[in-house]
């Protein structure tokens, strides 16, 4: 490899867009967090923690990465091959991205234990979470003050595909689990009912259709593509899972707007309490506007449904 000449096109130029994708997705992802503590005051303070950390995490990793460019571009300016070389900086990069990925999937897989009142799938989630935080360390590890990463990447090209295949697969686990357990309750009698079960569907599908094409892409570049361009997405991809995480946070505010647009209001405790313990009743309430002051119910605290002119209940059993 090292004989070989660097296209810094496909190697520099790749880093410099993945890092300026990235600062924008950032920009999204603080915009997002400002949007929940300002909607969501009264949510669980343990909640209002990890959306924290999951920032404070995303700001380290926006700040770490900067600096990597600005080392390869001005620092080691004219040497060509410093952009082999894993600086410190990409190393807490790469810890980064260990963490926050990992951690939205966990809380997805709380999701699907809140909804199944099971732990199996939960459990392999958890699993599948937990093997690619350790190979994502493991990567980060070998590829330490390495002079030459592309040589790395070659040498241990069966890790960075298993990372990134049990980072997909764990994408789709979910989706498809949340899916399967919300379905049954769009037999609900009310239309208005079936209308927010098919939002919250259709609002799964896309998170996780997001953050798993992003990867199954990540995983195709590293194939057929050159040198660094499939890490141009590397770096987007914690990104993807922040903004994910908030996006399905500040849903319950679009929830809200469409509930106060009809003459039923709905309540809903399917953004489910991440620190529970135990599965909480899942209520679908429809009562009259007049008689409930708020469409949001504050993630994972069971709710008495005021008395109105209809009342759907659909509950899963603790």
């Amino acid at each position: 490899m090292a004989d070989q000449p660097l296209n810094l096109s496909t190697t520099l130029g790749a880093l410099v867009i993945g890092v300026l994708v990235s600062i924008f997705l950032f920009g999204v992802v603080t915009l997002q967090t400002f949007t929940y503590y300002k909607k969501f005051p009264d949510d669980r303070w343990l909640l209002k923690t990890f959306v924290g950390v999951t920032w404070v995490l995303e700001l380290i990793h926006a700040i770490v990465i900067t600096h990597t460019i600005y080392y390869y571009s001005v620092i080691r300016y004219g040497d060509r091959r410093a952009v082999l070389e894993l600086t410190t900086a990409g190393d807490i990069a790469v810890f980064m991205t260990a963490i926050i990925g990992p951690a939205v999937q966990g809380f997805y897989a709380h999701r699907i234990y809140i909804l199944s009142s099971h732990w199996i799938i939960p459990a392999i989630v958890w699993l599948l979470c937990f093997l690619r935080f350790m190979s994502t360390l493991t990567l980060g590890a070998i590829t330490r003050g390495t002079l030459d990463t592309l040589a790395s990447q070659h040498e241990w090209q069966w890790l960075f595909v298993t990372t990134l295949v049990l980072s997909a697969s764990t994408d789709v686990l979910i989706t498809a689990s949340l899916c399967y357990y919300l379905w049954p309750h769009r037999g609900a009698t009310f239309r208005r009912t079936k209308t927010i079960i098919d939002k919250l569907i259709l609002w799964t599908i896309e998170t996780g259709l997001v953050t798993s094409c992003g990867t199954t892409i990540q995983l195709i570049l590293f194939f057929v593509a050159e040198d660094y361009i499939w890490m141009a997405l590397y770096l987007i991809s914690t990104r993807l899972f922040s903004n994910s995480l908030m996006a399905s946070l500040n849903a319950r505010a679009n929830l809200r707007s469409l509930n106060e647009a009809s003459d039923f209001n709905l309540n809903s405790n399917l953004n489910f309490d991440l620190w529970s313990t135990r599965p909480t009743e899942i209520n679908i309430a429809m009562t009259s506007i007049r008689e409930q002051r708020s469409a949001d119910i504050e993630l994972g605290k069971p709710q008495r449904p005021d008395s109105g002119p209809a009342e759907l209940i659909l509950q899963t059993r603790k």
